[in-house]
């Protein structure tokens, strides 16, 4: 017992398949951009929170450094002691490796 189908039901079908891969595939990227979306905030309320916790920090130590110095004069010179700091940083952060890539390597 042979079935036959028709070349026409056999493109109706596959029409249908085409159409029901590229719904799931749309479904998929929706949910891919809503995940994208939701980390992208969650990274920027953290951005913002480390950025605040920063200042903080280093209006800290400006003050207690100069205690003449006021919260304005702090405000004023924040994005150069802000930069200055991150340069400190990223320098530290680059000699550590360097001193543990050379210990890895035995070249100390």
């Amino acid at each position: 017992m042979s079935i036959y189908v028709s070349p026409e039901q056999l493109e109706k079908q596959r029409l249908e398949n085409e159409i029901i891969r590229q719904a799931r595939i749309a479904r998929e990227n929706e949910a891919k951009e809503a995940e994208n979306k939701e980390r992208n905030e969650r990274d920027e309320a953290q951005r913002k929170i480390n950025e605040a916790e920063l200042k903080r920090t280093l209006q800290s130590s400006f003050l207690q450094a100069n205690p003449s110095a006021s919260v304005e004069d702090f405000e004023r010179l924040y994005p150069t002691i802000r930069d200055e700091h991150l340069k400190s940083e990223t320098e530290r952060e680059y000699e550590r490796q360097l001193t543990s890539a050379r210990k890895h390597y035995n070249l100390m």
